[in-house]
Parts: C-alpha cells; sequence; structure tokens
C-alpha cells in the first residue's frame, strides 16, 4: 500500500518511455498500452471539451497481456467509481430522507452536493492508497504521470530530465523536486 510516484513534465508532447513493461517490469515488452490522460481545470468544465477528445493520448510500451489486463483495469476503476458513486449517493439520500434529516426547499440542493462531497472522499482515499499502475493527469501546458513503481518512476524522470516541470513539493526527491 502506498501513494503514487509522480513526475510532472513540461508541455503535452510525448514523453520518452522506459522500454520496460510498467506492470511487470520484464525488459523489452511486445506490445502498447494506450490510453488517454485525465484532464483538469475549469475551462475543461466549463467548455465540456473534455468530453471530445482534448486528453493527450499515452502509448506506452508494455506486455501485451499487462496492457490488456491494464486496460480493463483501467475501464473498471472508471466504471465502478461512478456507478458506485452515484448508488451511494443515493442510498444516503434514501436514508437521511426517511429519517427527515434533508432540509426542505432550495438548501435540499446543498445537502445534496454535501451528500455527494462526502461519498467522493472515500472513493479518493482508495484510488490514493491503491493507486493504478500508470496514470496521467494533464493541467495548464503541463502533464503529471503516476506510478504505482519508484523505480519505473525514476527510470522515466531520467529519460525525460530535460523536460520536467518545477513539482509542488520543489525540495522533496521522492515526489519530482530535486534535494
Amino acid at each position: 500500500m502506498g501513494l503514487s510516484h509522480d513526475v510532472k513534465i513540461r508541455g503535452t508532447a510525448a514523453p520518452e518511455w522506459p522500454f520496460v513493461c510498467p506492470s511487470c517490469y520484464r525488459p523489452e515488452p511486445d506490445g502498447v498500452f494506450v490510453m488517454r490522460s485525465s484532464r483538469i481545470g475549469w475551462h475543461q468544465l466549463l467548455t465540456l471539451s473534455w468530453a471530445f477528445g482534448s486528453r493527450p493520448k499515452l502509448r506506452v510500451p508494455a506486455c501485451r497481456g499487462c496492457a490488456k489486463r491494464m486496460r480493463a483495469e483501467r475501464w473498471g476503476r472508471e466504471t465502478l467509481s461512478w456507478v458506485g458513486l452515484f448508488i451511494m449517493v443515493g442510498v444516503v439520500y434514501l436514508v437521511l430522507d426517511a429519517l427527515g434529516l434533508l432540509p426542505s426547499g432550495p438548501l435540499r440542493r446543498w445537502a445534496i452536493a454535501g451528500i455527494f462531497l462526502v461519498v467522493v472522499i472515500p472513493a479518493a482515499m482508495v484510488t490514493m492508497f491503491f493507486p493504478p499502475v500508470l496514470d496521467a493527469t494533464a493541467s495548464g501546458n503541463n502533464v503529471t504521470y503516476e506510478f504505482k513503481n519508484k523505480e519505473y518512476a525514476d527510470h522515466f524522470r531520467d529519460l525525460n530530465q530535460d523536460r520536467l516541470a518545477p513539482m509542488m513539493f520543489e525540495d522533496d526527491p521522492r515526489r519530482g523536486g530535486t534535494a
């Protein structure tokens, strides 16, 4: 159990990938794992550009079997997260409503938003403490790559040394900064 190991790269151009499978760490993988990064930012929400392919597409060397498993895991995590989130919000809403604990009128919307936030926290904690093998989040002109394996993250960082962007924890080498 642990946090992801993050590397932040300037720009959205394709980075250089270690020629090692990010899942099983076997050298010279025989396939490619293709995924799109997540994109965060207020303009994404307002323009809905997240739904129309503005997210950088990644092609990561990986074993065919591992690539298939990582694709299924990514799809499963995403689906379970959204379905579970709406089910939990619905259940909590129905229980609070049955107990008469939900306010009426305009405050009801705020109560539902509060329920949503309370339900999101455990889902975020699971993702934080049990990270996927590989994930990426684009924000502005940078992409933050998140790796489950520290050695793979270090190898990736070394290959892309000239493109590193400042991390939030600049003085912490474990989080992408330099000591």
